[in-house]
């Protein structure tokens, strides 16, 4: 699919943060250029390490100080390609501050019209439009009334707080505030002041919550606003929910919000506009109502409240028009409607992704458990001693290493006059990725295949310390597919296409979820479907491409297809290495070909990446 603005050159400010690195995902997907900024080179690493199918695909400047011109009239000056595009979403969002002029709303002001000025000052006319993260804690009143329901809000109006309620106060909710909307309110002012060449869009959503796709440390690492939102009611911060009041009572998922803002490079509609993004109606029951629903085994850590009853006692929170706002998204859109994300969608997906697992700080063990309570697996998945070195893993796909849609492209037996098509769906937020598709075997008189294979030529995995590779299933159709290795990269006809080339492959078959170790000797040297001797062996000091692929087996299966997998990394068993220190009792050997682990709590549980994340290990 072809998007307008592809191919032009976009800044991206705060690439590392929560609702910037799901707009850095789609600006990739959408065939930007696109140059990211951040505080450090080491956030730029973890950016990478994150997301590995990125490398060589973003521009990465280090600005320290984003309250200072200097940096960005170095950075504009420094480019060779001029930027058509800015989204600034850098801005302090830390509620723990002693000084909230200082610490809250300075940097959030001067960070704003800093880079305002510079883009003025050097961005020339290529550059068309300064797309700007707001809040919609600008446009709210933070002194609402919310013993009764107000007129709604709309686009014009503005929140009144001031600094000196705010310091007053010393509440830092309030700071937070006032810092939106003073730097919007500057924004604004800058443009009808200095009037530059380019237009000023600025999106302004409520609280924003939803699966987390960027670089995690550690529960710190979890944003403020799925934090106080969903993983308080976790973490055990939360014991009660009749005790909780939101300071705000509507939300839009995080995607959306990235949505929003890559749409608004090059929609007509939303220049010079303040675009709210409310997608409904948050409170605490009902996200507890959610977690409790989706996630049985966390039902006796979280708080039951009163499901009945949806808003707090007492609250009647102002709602939103959104007509004005609605309009300006769909057409910004390709088919011309603009639909939110639901919120049992955004909490289950939040709650789902690896980063809401940090949220418990108990013994190993029991850490865990509650980790796979929270996605409902059997505990003999988990392991209940020590995670040291004598299981080691290198994720080559899913768990710690984002899914990406980009890593995949197919190859179906359509080269050869076929009319079988698979997909590879998935992308950075998702726990598992689907290699679907349709079988035929009617156009080529039986015969027919569909496959997914990695994307980058350049890319080589050393897999030579490892003892197999471990393909994690989280459900099939119980069909045939082959797992496949290739040692070189297929030299291409002058149509384009791929050459044959020698594979390494493993059959097997896939319904319910389970692991699958596949030691290296049995992946069977095979071209074009027949199994080959007195080859040379795998080379696996440079793995170049891994596929998966279903074949028809001349009529034996066809037809839709569909095989759901969490992760392929490369594992080493010491055990298995016959290395003579080890205890091999104390650790279960998976089957070869069925993934099965034996009911032991020592077996190793299909999230222990999470358990290396948390630092557990």
């Amino acid at each position: 699919m072809s998007y307008p603005g592809s191919g032009e050159h976009v800044l991206l400010t705060g690439a590392n943060g929560f609702v910037a690195s799901h707009i850095l995902a789609i600006l990739l997907e959408r065939g930007y250029a696109v140059t990211a900024t951040v505080r450090s080179q080491k956030k730029a690493d973890d950016i990478l390490k994150t997301h590995p199918s990125w490398k060589g695909k973003i521009d990465f400047v280090i600005v320290s100080d984003f309250t200072s011109q200097g940096p960005f009239n170095a950075l504009f000056e420094d480019i060779k390609v001029p930027f058509n595009y800015i989204i600034h979403t850098a801005s302090p969002l830390n509620f723990n501050v002693k000084d909230i002029q200082k610490e809250m709303i300075e940097p959030a002001v001067m960070g704003t019209t800093q880079i305002l000025e510079s883009a003025h000052r050097h961005g020339g006319t290529a550059l068309k439009r300064f797309v700007l993260l707001g809040s919609a804690v600008s446009v709210l009143n933070s002194f609402e009334d919310m013993s009764r329901e107000g007129r709604p809000y709309t686009e014009q109006d503005w929140n009144p707080v001031t600094a000196t309620q705010a310091i007053e106060r010393q509440d830092t909710v309030l700071g937070y505030n006032v810092s939106k909307t003073q730097a919007e309110d500057a924004a604004w002012k800058f443009m009808k002041t200095n009037k530059p060449a380019f237009d000023l869009a600025v999106i302004n959503p409520d609280i924003i919550t939803g699966p987390m796709i960027h670089p995690i440390s550690g529960p710190g690492s979890i944003n403020e606003t799925n934090h106080f939102a969903i993983a308080s009611f976790i973490d055990g911060t939360n014991p009660k929910v009749e005790d909780v009041r939101f300071p705000f009572y509507h939300f839009v998922d995080v995607r959306d919000v990235a949505r929003s803002h890559v749409d608004a490079l090059t929609n007509p509609a939303a220049g010079g506009k303040r675009i709210l993004l409310i997608s409904g109606l948050i409170t605490p029951q009902l996200v507890v109502n959610i977690i409790r629903k989706h996630f049985l085994a966390l039902k006796e850590r979280v708080p039951e409240g009163k499901p009945e009853q949806v808003l707090p006692d007492g609250v009647h929170p102002t709602g939103w028009d959104m007509r004005v706002s609605l309009d300006v998204l769909s057409k910004g859109t390709s088919e011309g409607r603009w639909e939110y994300i639901d919120l049992e969608k955004s909490v289950t997906d939040a709650v789902q992704t690896p980063i809401a697992q940090h949220l418990t700080s108990q013994d190993q063990a029991q850490t865990l458990l509650r980790i796979s309570a929270a996605i409902q697996l059997p505990t003999t998945h988990i392991s209940f001693v020590k995670m040291d070195s004598k299981v080691s893993r290198l994720p080559l796909f899913g768990g710690p290493r984002a899914w990406h849609a980009s890593d995949w492209t197919s190859t179906d037996d359509r080269v050869r006059g076929g009319s079988s098509h698979s997909h590879m769906s998935c992308s950075p937020s998702s726990l598992v990725a689907r290699f679907h598709g349709n079988l035929d075997i009617t156009t080529l008189g039986g015969a027919g295949f569909a496959s997914q294979r990695t994307t980058d030529e350049d890319r080589s995995w050393d897999l030579s310390g490892y003892d197999g590779l471990e393909v994690h299933i989280a459900g099939g159709d119980d069909k045939l597919y082959t797992i496949t290795l290739k040692d070189e990269t297929a030299p291409k006809r002058p149509d384009g296409r791929q050459e044959s080339t020698l594979s390494w492959e493993f059959d097997f078959h896939a319904r319910d979820e389970k692991r699958i170790f596949i030691k290296w000797a049995d992946f069977k040297p095979t071209y074009r479907g027949k199994e080959q001797e007195d080859v040379k062996p795998l080379d696996l000091t440079a793995v170049k491409q891994i596929s998966f692929m279903i074949r028809s087996f001349f009529g034996v299966q066809e037809g839709d297809f569909s095989l759901e997998v969490v992760s392929i990394a490369a594992v080493r068993y010491k055990y298995y290495r016959d290395d003579p220190e080890e205890e091999e009792e104390e650790y279960v050997m998976v089957d070869e070909k069925l993934g099965a682990v034996s009911d032991t709590p020592k077996s190793r549980g299909w999230l222990s990446w999470i358990g290396q994340c948390c630092g557990l290990s």
